[in-house]
């Protein structure tokens, strides 16, 4: 084989690499899209503070611009969601957390990759500052650790009834009643063929 066949081999490998390398599963794909929604609608409450991102007052501007993605990020970086089992003293608890790690490396993922769908360079200065606010962000979650205001561990646990019913006591005090009633009463029709009241009587 001639030199130059071999550099076209190579070539033409090192671009279906790219092409599998660059390849997005279906998952991975909707995964991304519900990060730009979030984000575009973040962009549609605020449209006045983002009409230079905007094509109009309900559509934002592919790719992202670097003034609507920065922005978007600080806000899930400083929201603070639901956490009904909370461990903390009881005098220190607030059942509110900040988001875990993976959704603020995966909506960074998420705006970079909008320059990836419409084969642009992502700038330089759009990948130093993703890359580096996912990094800090990690120093936020350990401070939050370290306090107990975060959970050691994140992920998934099997609970009990006791621990649902306290899970329903908190959403009630925080506002969070319509998600976890509706799955309440799900496993509780499942598994005891009723609804069971805060004291534990079976209602239906």
């Amino acid at each position: 084989m001639s030199s130059d066949e071999s550099d076209s081999d190579d070539s033409n490998f090192s671009e279906g690499a790219r092409a599998a390398r660059d390849r997005l599963a279906p998952k991975t794909q909707r995964d991304y899209s519900g990060y730009i929604n979030e984000l575009c609608a973040f962009a549609c409450r605020n449209s006045a503070n983002f009409a230079d991102c905007m094509t109009d007052s309900t559509t934002v501007t592919m790719p992202v611009a670097l003034k609507l993605g920065k922005a978007f990020v600080c806000h899930l970086r400083d929201t603070l969601i639901s956490w009904p089992m909370d461990s903390r003293p009881e005098d220190r608890r607030t059942y509110l957390k900040h988001y875990s790690r993976s959704k603020i490396n995966n909506a960074c993922i998420a705006i970079k990759n909008t320059y990836r769908l419409l084969s642009m360079a992502l700038p330089a200065a759009d990948l130093f500052f993703y890359n580096d606010f996912a990094h800090a962000y990690v120093n936020i979650l350990a401070r939050d650790k370290a306090t107990g205001a975060f959970p050691g561990v994140e992920g998934t646990v099997a609970l009990g009834s006791a621990h649902i019913k306290k899970i329903i006591n908190a959403a009630f005090r925080y506002g969070c009643i319509a998600v976890y009633a509706a799955r309440w009463c799900r496993w509780c029709t499942v598994v005891y063929g009723g609804l069971w009241g805060v004291g534990g009587m079976l209602l239906v």
